[in-house]
């Protein structure tokens, strides 16, 4: 799921990656970001991406963070799906 908005997984046991990719709302970006960095739920957040033919898409996203039995972060579940109307 965070994979298809462009969240490398492979950071989320440290820090988050902060660096811009290219299209995504980065004032989205950056609140899911804190919010996954604070290892916080989240529940129906919508992001927006401008692609390179000037079309908007619009996604959105839940995912509750998960522990093992030491309560050591271990990643993140949840469902992502596109809101964007096709013709």
């Amino acid at each position: 799921m965070l994979e298809m908005l462009g969240i490398r997984t492979d950071t989320l046991n440290g820090e988050t990656s902060m660096t811009p990719v290219t299209g995504w709302n980065q004032d989205e970006r950056e609140t899911l970001l804190a919010t996954i960095a604070a290892r916080k739920p989240f529940l129906d957040f919508v992001l927006s991406r401008a692609n390179a033919d000037g079309s908007q898409r619009k996604y959105r996203v839940s995912g509750e963070p998960m522990f093992n039995e030491s309560c050591r972060f271990i990643g993140y579940r949840g469902i992502g799906v596109e809101l964007t109307a096709f013709p």
